[in-house]
């Protein structure tokens, strides 16, 4: 136990010195490897702790990528997508939740400073779905292994809706386009055509969409949770959106409580887990 708090600690060393000589990328990844860690030892003091540097570590990336000027609407192969440039990132149907991690953790591993955010297709209500999907560390063993939330936004200026082909609120999957291209005709199970903005979306309405969709997170988190599952769901939510400062702050404070209850004494019950299987 020793040796491992005492690699915690050297992590932490080389994350604060990456994080004063600028090297935000390389703070960023050392701290979050540091929070696995002391996850894994139960040492919910020291994830406190390491909240403050990450965060820091985050808003610098993002920061970097507001104040590029890019904002940028992708809706194509992400395969096929290589942006060397910073920006802030909406991708659009047929591309989904999931397409969102893959392309800022290539972004991530090139250091280029980006901010991404992904919508589905518009609802009866005129609302923009924003969405953040994220593999759960916390419910391995569940039917899914994934966590999503979503936060119901007014689409920006410009966007031009006429109601043809709209679709309700589908599952992401649902939504998704052939790949042989869109047919000639709508149809009910496919993304609308005619909800895209005209031209990409402001720096305002990104940074306040992002800000809805991390609150909508902390919202969810279950509070009658023991603070170490809060904690789980947090992590969780902050690899999806690693943008949202108050993630980070809700985390840290989710670490202070589990540290003053000590560890859970029964492992987390996963709702969709089968009771009568082996």
């Amino acid at each position: 136990m020793t040796r491992g708090i005492a690699a915690i600690d050297e992590l932490m060393e080389r994350a604060s010195e990456a994080l004063v000589e600028a090297e935000y990328f390389d703070s960023e990844r050392l701290c979050a490897r540091a929070l696995r860690q002391a996850r894994a030892a139960n040492d919910f003091e020291r994830m406190a702790r390491i909240c403050l540097p990450l965060q820091e570590a985050r808003r610098q990336i993002r920061q970097l990528a507001e104040t590029s000027g890019v904002c940028r609407e992708l809706h194509a192969n992400l395969a096929r997508t290589i942006s060397r440039e910073p920006g802030c990132f909406l991708l659009q149907p047929p591309l989904l939740g999931v397409d969102a991690g893959a392309f800022r953790d290539s972004m991530r591993n090139r250091k280029v400073p980006a901010f991404v955010l992904t919508r589905e297709p518009m609802t009866r209500a005129g609302k923009w779905p924003i969405v953040a999907v994220a593999e759960s560390s916390s419910l391995r063993g569940s039917a899914t292994g994934m966590r999503s939330v979503r936060a119901q936004v007014d689409p920006p200026p410009g966007v031009v809706f006429t109601g043809q082909g709209l679709t309700r609120d589908l599952p992401p999957i649902a939504a998704r386009e052939s790949k042989s291209g869109p047919p000639s005709k709508p149809r009910r199970s496919q993304p609308a055509r005619d909800d895209r903005a005209q031209a990409a979306p402001s720096l305002q309405w990104f940074t306040a969409a992002g800000e809805s969709l991390g609150d909508a997170a902390i919202a969810v988190v279950d509070r009658s949770l023991h603070p170490a599952f809060q904690a789980d769901d947090l992590i969780d939510f902050l690899n999806a959106i690693p943008e949202h400062e108050k993630l980070h702050q809700a985390l840290a404070a989710a670490c202070r409580a589990a540290d003053r209850a000590g560890p859970p004494k029964e492992p987390r019950q996963i709702a969709d887990a089968n009771p009568w299987s082996f």
